[in-house]
């Protein structure tokens, strides 16, 4: 990758010298070999990023050939994971996994280890020496960890160029936790990046091999948690998973077709997502409404996310004189001034885009 990635001061991932919004999910790939069929369809839908597990470079390169040939770019081990380690690795045997795959075109950063506070069996000393040490041989491309609690995001934040979260809450907890999460991981890691890694499978599925009674998450859940990410502070998203479960996302269309959605918006919204946010004041009365206000080309994006699962109506201010289009809905709203109102369902998104009148 002619001029590798980074993170610029305002945590944004830098591909080639030019600011990239993380659209992914784990494992985008197919259980029968036909990779590119899968990952062609996940570029068209708005994806641009993965991550793999494959933990050979004899396994991970034809997903890494297939990912380049298909526009994703992808995050894979840098070598064995600590849970799986048989004791015989060596600075050796690492160096060598690293510099068979660091020059791949389709490699955008390094995963350490996933969950070490749990799965990962890795303390905080082991991951910043894997961390060092693939720094030291490949400084052209990040590391990334996921973690599963704020406690573990300040323990680990150290041992990575970024941190990633991992919330799932359906269907035992509200979304609401998706939102505490990314804010308490902002604040536990200070100037690092984070990115989000929303929920997209089933725990009955994962837990039992089978729907049981609890559910997988709604498309209303599934788009909620994932602008509550974005509104609260995540610079990425990346959901889990695509393959990489006993719950393969292609056996459930809807909740496929959902997760594709949610993606095409996110591709869409991409420019917006990496500017700075708006310094313009937002009025926010009626309703749990998290929001957040950007700006690009001339016009104010207004995210606005019920974080309730009640309907309610909410009012809105922005100082100017607007017109407002509710992008993806195909509709628009009466704005008096820089007033307007609008109905919520329960965990609805709206993202208005305002433009002078």
């Amino acid at each position: 990758m002619a001029g590798g990635v980074s993170f610029n001061k305002d945590g944004l991932l830098m591909v080639d010298g030019k600011p990239f919004f993380p659209v992914g999910m784990y494992t985008i790939q197919s259980r029968s070999g036909d990779h590119d069929a899968c990952l062609k369809e996940a570029h068209e839908a708005g994806f641009n990023t993965t991550v793999y597990y494959a933990l050979t470079t004899e396994t991970l390169m034809p997903l890494l050939d297939a990912a380049n040939r298909n526009g994703i770019k992808a995050f894979v081990y840098p070598t064995m994971p600590f849970s799986l380690r048989k004791g015989s690795e060596t600075t050796e045997t690492i160096t060598k996994d690293v510099q068979d795959k660091m020059n791949h075109p389709a490699l955008l950063g390094w995963y350490l280890v996933d969950e070490p506070e749990g799965i990962g069996k890795a303390d905080t000393q082991k991951t910043l020496e894997l961390y060092q040490l693939v720094k030291k041989l490949d400084p052209s491309h990040p590391c990334s960890l996921v973690i599963m609690s704020a406690k573990a995001a300040g323990d680990f934040k150290d041992c990575a160029d970024v941190i990633w979260t991992d919330p799932y809450p359906i269907p035992s907890r509200p979304v609401t936790v998706v939102a505490d999460q990314t804010t308490a991981c902002i604040k536990a890691i200070g100037d690092k990046p984070l990115w989000v890694v929303p929920q997209a499978f089933d725990w009955s599925v994962w837990n039992t091999g089978k729907v049981d009674k609890v559910h997988r998450p709604t498309p209303e859940e599934e788009r909620c948690m994932t602008y509550l990410a974005v509104v609260h502070g995540a610079k990425g998203i990346i959901y889990w998973a695509h393959t990489g479960s006993k719950y393969y996302i292609h056996d459930y269309p809807e909740h496929w077709a959902a997760v594709k959605k949610i993606a095409g918006e996110l591709k869409y919204l991409s420019p917006m997502l990496l500017t700075p946010d708006s310094k313009l004041k937002l009025t926010v009365e009626g309703g749990s409404i998290d929001s957040m206000v950007k700006e690009l080309g001339g016009s104010v994006y207004v995210f606005a996310v019920n974080r309730d699962p009640k309907d309610c109506q909410t009012a809105f201010s922005v100082p100017g004189k607007w017109k407002a289009e509710v992008l993806f809905e195909g509709r628009s709203v009466n704005v008096d001034g820089a007033s307007w109102k609008d109905d919520f369902k329960p965990l609805e998104v709206h993202v208005y885009k305002l433009t002078d009148q």
